[in-house]
């Protein structure tokens, strides 16, 4: 199961990598909604930021569980009786 999740974290933090690197390569061609190119490409890259932001703490989400994970191998077993419940 917690291979899953790591799985699924992985995933999530490769989307918001790739909507951070759509939202740096559009920065050329947008704008706010009184049509100001300065301001759209600022609240791009700010967007940007935030989305790398957000990367970065998945990643460390990623490193954290999977050194519990690590930690807690041989730790926890289960009887055959207790699985089968």
């Amino acid at each position: 199961m917690i291979g899953d999740l790591l799985g699924e974290v992985r995933a999530l933090r490769q989307v918001l990598d790739q909507l951070a690197a759509a939202h740096l390569t559009a920065q050329r061609r947008v704008h706010d909604d009184f049509g100001n190119p300065d301001a759209g490409a600022a609240s791009a890259l700010a967007a940007a930021d935030e989305l790398h932001q957000a990367v970065r703490v998945h990643e460390a989400v990623d490193r954290r569980q999977a050194r519990q994970q690590d930690e807690a191998a041989g730790h926890v077993q289960y009887s055959e009786a207790s699985v089968a419940r």
